[in-house]
This record gives structure tokens, C-alpha cells and sequence, in this order.
């Protein structure tokens, strides 16, 4: 394994890493971190070679598409129970003394 592969290798963990934790600025910045790699990579490959390069990072980018869309489905499904638990909540009651309470 060379550099660049090792290279393209650390930044696909650390993107997926990164999807794992929800950290969406990390996500971007590895996924334009591996794209500028694997760019720089496409250079010195042959044909067959790009080839199987673009399609790892194509199922790498589609494995990370399906994780965010996931992390947004789970942040919109938190976002609804909030809207229906705050219909729950009890007014504030007004502040009384104790010597004004009617028994």
C-alpha cells in the first residue's frame, strides 16, 4: 500500500468516525479532505485502477449519505416529540404564600 492509499485509507476512517458521532463540520471537512486526496491520487493511477478508486469512494460517500439522512430522520423524530410533549406542559402556577392558601 502506498502513501496516497494509506492516506485515502486514514481519512475514509476518519470520515466514517465522523458519521458515527453526528459531527456534521467534520464530515465535511474529511469528505473534502478524501475528495482533494483522490483527486490528487487519479493522477498517477491507470485506468482500471481509477476505476476501482472512484467506485470505493462512491461507496463511501453513499454509505455516509445514508448515515447523515439517518442522523436527520433521528434529529426530526426529536424535534416532533418536543413539539407534542410541550402541549403537555402545566402552566406556571402564581406564586401564593402559604398563609393565602384556602384550605
Amino acid at each position: 500500500m502506498n502513501s496516497t492509499e494509506l492516506q485515502l485509507d486514514f481519512i475514509a476512517r476518519q470520515l466514517r468516525h465522523a458519521v458515527g458521532r453526528e459531527d456534521f463540520a467534520a464530515v465535511t471537512s474529511f469528505g473534502r479532505s478524501y475528495t482533494q486526496a483522490l483527486e490528487a491520487a487519479f493522477a498517477g493511477l491507470p485506468p482500471a485502477e481509477r476505476e476501482a478508486a472512484f467506485l470505493e469512494a462512491r461507496g463511501l460517500f453513499e454509505w455516509a449519505r445514508r448515515g447523515l439522512l439517518i442522523c436527520r430522520a433521528g434529529a426530526a423524530g426529536e424535534l416532533r416529540r418536543l413539539k407534542v410533549a410541550r402541549q403537555y406542559r402545566a402552566a406556571p402556577c402564581p406564586p401564593l404564600h402559604s398563609w393565602h392558601v384556602n384550605a
